[in-house]
């Protein structure tokens, strides 16, 4: 007979197989591990790039998560026992709930940034920062915590990700475009989850489906976050190409208005006339002007315009 005793959940798929069979699929396993942790990997060189070119912390943000969820998918799978510390099976034993609750903080952080929750929705965004706060002594705590109790710390930290989509709702009611994209990555990655704890539990069947739902649902959710913030990156230089256009428009306003001031002041006897002339805005619509009315006589004209800006300064030019 065989027993098998843990202090956690374990999945035990039972099966023999020749020699053969077993390594051809143990090596499809490595083919199909491979492929999506270079697919991350790819994701977030990507997005490490696009930070060091346009400075949004968002990116960054990103770079995080996906490094602290790949190490828990090294961890979950026995990948990162066998290749990172194999000489450490009591760290290997604590790392999976030390990077789970980690990428879990992370992904809070991300999202938090991601759907602007602080512009959009401030007073949920404080209990949220409160929130980030208790992820972090958690995470302290499953380095020393009894295994059984850090994994439920993560079931726990877990289950508070499925908030975000109600949040992210939300968002996406108050404006945000981003949020669309949020929204469907986080509903990718969140059925994957499911389907794979469901599989824990013996109410799904053990097949390449739910064994790797997680890593296929959050592949998905890499590109359609990468896209999301692609498109803001986008978004934001057409604007500032918007931006730039105004304030050229507003520069030859300016120049029209400077141009129909007089160049100085005129010269009077026993008068020193010293002028200056400063709007409040990019460009403004008041006016001056000298003027000799003859017989000895000399008149100043000032004129305010009703307004600001670019129409004043149009109503000033005629």
């Amino acid at each position: 007979y065989l027993r098998v005793r843990t202090s956690s959940t374990l999945i035990l798929p039972l099966r023999v197989q020749e020699a053969t069979g077993f390594h051809e699929a143990d090596r499809e396993q490595q083919y199909t591990l491979g492929i999506y942790l270079g697919f991350l990997l790819v994701m977030m060189v990507f997005n490490l790039a696009l930070f060091a070119y346009t400075k949004e912390r968002n990116h960054l943000y990103y770079v995080i998560y996906s490094l602290c969820f790949i190490l828990y998918q090294l961890s979950f799978k026995g990948l990162a026992f066998y290749y990172l510390w194999p000489d450490s099976p009591g760290w290997a034993n604590t790392a999976l709930p030390f990077f789970a609750t980690l990428a879990i903080l992370a992904g809070t952080v991300f999202s938090q940034k991601y759907l602007r929750i602080g512009q959009y929705l401030p007073t949920l965004n404080r209990v949220i920062n409160i929130l980030d706060v208790v992820l972090a002594a958690a995470v302290v705590l499953t380095l020393v915590a009894e295994y059984s109790l850090s994994i439920r710390i993560v079931s726990l930290a877990g289950a508070l990700a499925i908030f975000f989509i109600p949040i992210g709702v939300a968002c996406r009611r108050r404006g945000s475009r981003s949020a669309l994209y949020y929204l469907i990555a986080w509903s990718f990655f969140l059925a994957g989850v499911f389907m794979e704890t469901m599989r824990s539990f013996a109410l799904m069947p053990s097949n390449f489906f739910t064994e790797y739902a997680t890593m296929i649902g959050s592949a998905f959710q890499a590109v359609l976050l990468t896209l999301g913030l692609a498109d803001r990156f986008n978004r934001v230089n057409r604007e500032n190409d918007r931006l730039r256009e105004v304030h050229k428009e507003l520069g030859i306003a300016r120049k029209i208005l400077h141009s129909i001031l007089p160049e100085k002041a005129p010269e009077v006897p026993g008068i020193r006339i010293i002028c200056s002339y400063r709007s409040t805005e990019e460009v403004g619509g008041d006016f001056y002007d000298f003027h000799h009315t003859g017989e000895g006589k000399f008149g100043v004209l000032i004129a305010d315009v009703s307004g600001h800006g670019l129409p004043a300064a149009l109503i000033s030019s005629m």
